[in-house]
């Protein structure tokens, strides 16, 4: 592709490719660009850094819900990543761009939930940046957290390891439908706004030997699955029976016109997490992992050896998933 031609046939992913495949290394970074964190030795230490931003009209709407949801919201998605590779959580910078249309009081608020995000998440606001924006509220998080022995990365799935996910998925893309269109769908809506950071259950599965792969759910089931069968070197089998479904949600997708399983696999900002498990072991982590956590691991399916393609029932799985610059942002 050349360097005329728009982001659009690029997406985000290529995008990221394209600015990052010359970047340096260093010593003490063993791991750079391509996961969920970055990982950086200190002092015999493995140091997590990611950072993640939201911005008015492409993550959210200010007409969504109270400013402190929406505070909260944007915190989990950086919290998230800590979760995904198995860390802890130590301290947070948060910088605000905000527009002059905005009262103090609103802006209070906002910080209010992203603060409760934060501090219910194990780790501390220790500074950052404000400015003014001329186009909307941008809020961007930079976390730093620790891992205690190996991070679990999205490359280490091996054929014949078994795929499985915390919770139900799909709740909160039928909130963030719900939203756009208008529907009065409460409970979809409260799961969408109030995600939560598997901090706890990261660090559970980070410290199993029988766990190989991870990463939270962020993009959708589909083209995050699709992130470790690339990063891993082999295909992913999803089983449709298998894939964990909220009560109400196939009634909800029915009414609407739209198929539930379509919607399901391309739900993103679920939070969840995805995690690939020995095939051995499977059974009693799963056990182990409920009784320890409250909180069910559900398998949907296995890792097969071959290109890194997603299937359900056999049948290949075109792109799913929302993917910035190929994606209407939420209009």
């Amino acid at each position: 592709m050349s360097g005329q031609e728009g982001l659009g046939g690029l997406g985000e992913f290529g995008l990221i490719q394209a600015l990052t495949g010359s970047l340096k290394g260093r010593g003490d970074v063993p791991l750079g660009v391509g996961d969920d964190c970055a990982i950086l030795d200190v002092a015999g230490k493995q140091l997590l850094l990611t950072s993640d931003a939201s911005l008015e009209d492409v993550h959210f709407k200010r007409s969504w819900g109270q400013p402190a949801e929406l505070g909260w919201k944007s915190a989990v998605s950086a919290l998230s990543d800590i979760a995904a590779m198995g860390g802890r959580p130590m301290v947070v910078l948060v910088t605000l761009a905000l527009p002059d249309d905005i009262s103090v009081d609103w802006v209070k608020e906002f910080y209010c939930g992203l603060t409760d995000a934060v501090e219910c998440a194990g780790a501390t606001i220790v500074g950052g940046d404000t400015t003014a924006s001329s186009s909307g509220i941008v809020v961007d998080l930079t976390v730093i957290g620790e891992v205690v022995g190996r991070p679990v990365l999205r490359s280490g799935a091996c054929p014949g390891d078994v795929v499985a996910m915390t919770g139900a998925i799909g709740e909160r893309g039928a909130g963030l439908h719900a939203l756009l269109a208008g529907i009065d769908a409460p409970e979809f809506v409260g799961a969408y706004l109030h995600p939560e950071p598997r901090i706890a259950a990261g660090q559970w599965l980070q410290g199993r030997s029988g766990v190989h792969a991870m990463m939270d759910v962020s993009d959708g089931l589909l083209p995050d699955a699709r992130h470790i069968a690339s990063a891993s070197g082999v295909g992913v089998a999803l089983w449709r029976d298998r894939l964990p479904i909220h009560r109400g949600l196939e009634a909800y997708w029915t009414a609407h016109g739209e198929d539930c399983v379509h919607q399901r696999l391309q739900s993103g900002e679920e939070y969840e997490l995805l995690v690939v498990l020995d095939a051995e072991e499977s059974v009693a982590l799963c056990s182990d992992f409920f009784a320890e956590t409250g909180l069910p691991l559900h398998v949907l399916g296995h890792c097969v050896d071959g290109p890194p393609i997603i299937t359900l029932d056999g049948e290949p799985l075109a792109r799913a998933g929302f993917e910035h610059f190929r994606d209407t942002p939420s209009e």
